[in-house]
C-alpha cells in the first residue's frame, strides 16, 4: 500500500513540473514580436478597408484583469465599455471614455505594440497575428527590466477575445 501511494505522489509531482514548465513557456509558442511582423500586419490592416467593427478585448497583469469593449464606424469608436474580472466574474460593464479606448481597437493596439518595440525593455515580446484581416490577435508583454532588475509586476497580456466587422 506504502509503494503504491509512493507511486502516486512521485507521479503526481513529476506531473506538476510539467505542467509548471509548460504553462511558464507557453508564451512561446507564439512569434517574436518584431518590427517586420508588425509592419505586414499593419499594412494588410489598413488595405483591407475594414471601417465597421466590433471588438473586445481582455487586458490581464498580474493586479488587475479587465474586458474592454467598443465599437467602431467609420474609423470612429462610437461606443465604449469596461468590466473588471473579480476572480469569478466579469463586472457589469461601465461607460468608458472614447479616448481612454483608443488603445483597444485595432489601430491602438498596432500601435501599443509598436511602442514597446520601440521601448525596447521587456525581456520577451511575443505575437499572435490574425491571418485575414491582419490584426494583433494575442500580445505577451515579458517583465520589464529597469537597472539591470526585473520588474515582476510588468507582465501584461492583451487578447482579442471578439472581433466582428458589421456593415453599418
Amino acid at each position: 500500500m506504502r509503494k503504491i501511494v509512493l507511486s502516486l505522489l512521485v507521479g503526481l509531482s513529476l506531473l506538476a513540473v510539467v505542467i509548471f514548465f509548460f504553462y511558464n513557456k507557453s508564451e512561446q509558442r507564439y512569434p517574436v514580436a518584431t518590427f517586420t511582423l508588425l509592419n505586414e500586419a499593419e499594412t494588410q490592416w489598413y488595405t483591407a478597408g475594414i471601417q465597421h467593427y466590433r471588438i473586445v478585448v481582455e487586458v490581464e497583469f498580474s493586479t488587475e484583469r479587465r474586458r474592454h469593449a467598443a465599437t467602431v464606424q467609420n474609423g470612429q469608436i462610437i461606443e465604449a465599455t469596461l468590466s473588471y474580472w473579480d476572480g469569478k466574474t466579469w463586472s457589469t460593464p461601465e461607460t468608458a471614455s472614447l479616448d481612454s479606448a483608443d488603445d483597444y481597437i485595432i489601430p491602438g493596439l498596432f500601435t501599443t505594440l509598436r511602442g514597446e518595440l520601440n521601448n525596447d525593455i521587456r525581456e520577451d515580446l511575443r505575437v499572435d497575428m490574425h491571418d485575414d484581416p491582419a490584426y494583433p490577435r494575442y500580445m505577451y508583454f515579458g517583465r520589464v527590466w529597469l537597472e539591470n532588475e526585473p520588474m515582476d509586476d510588468s507582465l501584461a497580456h492583451f487578447t482579442v477575445v471578439e472581433f466582428e466587422p458589421f456593415t453599418p
